[in-house]
């Protein structure tokens, strides 16, 4: 059920980040807003946007992928001889899902912040 749950984060992970990062970029590029003007004024939703992103990139790729793939080292030897979990193993899925939880209160707050657009003009 662990490894279930590490592949569906995977998976949906990619489709999540890959759907913000297209759709930010598409926001930059075509609409012309740029990339990180803070002092632009008016686009703050955006450039926020951007630097919440930036931060969900690097707890993925610097917290989440270690950490999966530290749990899966720990958990694929367990399951053939039937031993249980370690300590270590514990406090690994305790990381993992307080990161999980970090990423998805970002998501969120990153999908307010394009909401919010329309009620500051």
């Amino acid at each position: 059920m662990i490894l279930n749950w590490i592949s569906s984060l995977n998976l949906i992970g990619i489709i999540g980040s890959l759907g913000v990062l297209l759709t930010g970029l598409y926001l930059t590029i075509v609409m012309d807003y740029g990339f990180f003007k803070f002092a632009s004024g008016g686009n703050h939703w955006l450039y926020t946007k951007q630097f919440i992103m930036v931060i969900i990139l690097i707890l993925v790729g610097a917290v989440m992928i270690p950490t999966a793939k530290k749990i899966k080292s720990e958990l694929i030897p367990g399951l053939k001889s039937d031993q249980p979990l370690s300590d270590e193993a514990y406090k690994l899925l305790g990381k993992l899902k307080t990161v999980d939880l970090s990423i998805n209160v970002l998501i969120i707050l990153n999908t307010l912040m394009a909401f919010s657009r329309y009620f500051t003009k």
